[in-house]
């Protein structure tokens, strides 16, 4: 049983990795107020549906941010088609091969029913601007899987020795009726009180999950003896208001790249920030020289109107003319602004965000562009050279633990009759830039079979060096052929074998036949001036 000692060093332990992180929250807070305004409220509390875009002149970084998003999303793991299949460690066993593929296909259906959707384009935003993600799964209500993105300003992270994510604080507001709803009779004196009174008062919550120092059983499916501790705590009262578990981390928290030495992420926003107050700079600027051309300031002799000076459409201005001087009259200033070297300028500006943003690479892999055989090699080699980085980043802290998460959900609800713990798979990965990394390995093999061709014409012998099954194999592997559609090895080594005994039976029916032929010929008296009758046979 947790104490109220416990839950109090927990809340300082909580304010100390806050405090610590004040820097970072600067700095994200101006990423945000220029890409994501809607989700700059990391060092503000801000007014729901209040106004935030008040610094943006130029949408370019907002609009790349998005397709940034939406780039990752189609490419990493598509609703409309098959990102990824599970696969026994040991390709031998088939019966189990054919079951992981049916059960991969039943996840895959149950996240298109979920929110998963929603919620990884919202994650894969704060990727792109904060630089880490924070991904809570969970079990839904009516459906498998229930997915919800955390902001930045809600959670705080700590890692292990080995860098890797393993404690996570989120500070969560709930009212009185929905903590009652959540925590019922745990709730503290306060929360009961303003039920009765106020039940839309809110109270702060402060979520813990982290590694359990003491775990007596660890196959136990009792959750307070679980690997992972799931801890809530009131914070007013300092009081554990609910204790649980969970068998593997269940908030998930990318980081898109990391700094050495750092714990959170940073982001392609961050990386051109300069640039996107640089061009928004620029745009304010060409937004007042605009203004000074379109409806410029004017020169007024002095004490030469009658009134004052009208500037509307279709104005008279009535002027007194001075015999001394009878070419004085109102004229606009002309500025002479270069307003194209401005706009110009900003363009460049805008490439780099877009660059910056990986959009011209995610148009550059579903471009309907005709390209020769070069042309796509030199092509995949640059999006491998950018991507292999990140998605191996996303692939070991996103997606890797997320399939583990949804397969143990399954399994508890009964979707599926195995346990990760207890079957030993893998992750095959079918998506757009999966298949993209894949290629590099079969254009590696491509080239080795060229430059092996020459050599096998000189002596045939050089292919026994392949062994061209798990060539085949492999080939269909990198290429995320399912494993349905290739038959078993056992199958194989059958059919071969039976295929070698039918071309032995028919070899060995085929010299039966020519000796049956050739006995009547022996027994056939020679024909006359034959050279047989003159060797008297």
């Amino acid at each position: 049983m947790l104490t109220q000692e416990w839950a109090s060093q927990s809340i300082k332990r909580y304010e100390r990795l806050r405090a610590n992180r004040s820097t970072l929250d600067a700095h994200v807070q101006e990423v945000l107020e220029y890409c994501l305004p809607m989700n700059a409220t990391v060092t503000t509390s801000g007014t729901p549906g209040e106004k935030r875009n008040q610094n943006i002149f130029d949408d370019t970084a907002p609009l790349a941010l998005e397709r940034f998003a939406a780039g990752m999303y189609n490419n990493m793991c598509p609703s409309n088609r098959p990102w990824f299949v599970l696969q026994p460690e040991q390709g031998d066993d088939y019966g189990l091969t054919r079951q992981l593929a049916s059960d991969s296909e039943l996840l895959r259906k149950h996240l298109v029913l979920s929110n998963f959707a929603l919620s990884i384009h919202e994650l894969l935003l704060d990727l792109g601007s904060v630089g880490t993600g924070c991904l809570e799964v969970g079990r839904g209500i009516g459906r498998l899987f229930a997915f919800s993105t955390r902001t930045f300003r809600e959670y705080v992270i700590s890692v292990d020795y080995t860098g890797r994510v393993d404690t996570v604080f989120r500070m969560a507001t709930m009212t009185a009726r929905q903590a009652d709803q959540e925590f019922g009779t745990n709730c503290p004196e306060s929360i009961v009180k303003a039920l009765a009174t106020d039940p839309e008062q809110n109270f702060d919550f402060l979520h813990i999950v982290q590694p359990r120092r003491e775990i007596h059983q660890k196959s136990s499916r009792d959750t307070l003896s679980m690997e992972v501790m799931s801890v809530w705590i009131a914070i007013k009262d300092k009081q554990v208001v609910s204790e649980s578990g969970w068998p593997q981390m269940r908030y998930l928290t990318p980081r898109f790249y990391r700094g050495s030495g750092e714990i959170y992420g940073r982001s392609p926003g961050m990386s051109v920030l300069p640039s996107i107050k640089l061009v928004n700079k620029i745009e304010q600027t060409l937004i007042v020289a605009a203004e000074k051309v379109v409806d410029p300031p004017w020169l007024v002799p002095d004490d030469g109107f009658i009134g004052q000076v009208a500037t509307k459409p279709a104005s008279l201005l009535y002027y007194r003319v001075f015999p001394e001087a009878p070419n004085i009259r109102p004229e606009p200033v002309q500025t002479n602004a270069q307003i194209g070297v401005g706009m110009e300028m900003a363009e460049q500006k805008r490439k780099v965000i877009r660059e910056g943003f990986y959009n011209d690479l995610f148009m550059m892999l579903h471009d309907d562009k005709q390209r020769t055989a070069t042309e796509v090699r030199d092509m995949l080699r640059n999006v491998i050279a950018l991507l292999v980085p990140m998605y191996g980043r996303q692939k070991t802290e996103l997606f890797d633990p997320m399939v583990e998460v949804i397969t143990d959900i399954a399994a508890e609800a009964g979707v599926i009759n195995w346990r990760p713990a207890d079957v030993k798979f893998k992750v095959m990965y079918m998506s757009t830039m999966a298949l993209a990394l894949e290629y590099a390995e079969l254009q590696a093999l491509s080239d080795a079979l060229l430059f092996t061709s020459p050599l096998a014409v000189i002596n045939p012998d050089v292919w026994d060096l392949y062994s061209l099954d798990d060539v085949s194999r492999g080939i269909a592997e990198h290429m995320a052929i399912p494993n349905k559609w290739l038959r078993p090895v056992d199958e194989v080594r059958d059919m071969r074998e039976a295929r070698a005994q039918m071309q032995a039976q028919q070899a060995q029916q085929a010299q039966a036949m020519a000796a049956a032929e050739a006995v009547p010929n022996l027994s056939r008296a020679a024909e006359p001036g034959s050279p047989m009758e003159r060797m008297g046979m």
